[in-house]
């Protein structure tokens, strides 16, 4: 299992994500955490699913983009969250 970390710009996209994750039949665990000030949440997977299958995933959440510019196989206390605007 490799741990994941992201973030997502609100509760309702990472409920999509964790939707089409099950829907897809994915193994993971999935801990949230909402910001206390902005809608933002950032999350930590765990999970067999490469990069790009969670990548994949990340799409078919309407504002995904963001879950997928932060997405690193990292743990989430060492993911600076900064986008990478190279990824789509």
């Amino acid at each position: 299992m490799t741990v994941f970390s992201c973030r997502a710009e609100c509760q309702d996209d990472v409920d999509t994500f964790i939707e089409a994750a099950k829907a897809a039949k994915l193994e993971m665990v999935v801990r949230a955490f909402a910001d206390k000030v902005f809608p933002d949440v950032e999350i930590e997977i765990i999970s067999n699913a490469s990069k790009d299958e969670l990548r994949v995933l990340m799409q078919s959440v309407e504002d995904g983009h963001m879950m997928r510019q932060t997405l690193r196989a990292i743990p989430l206390s060492e993911n600076s969250m900064e986008p990478d605007d190279r990824v789509e």
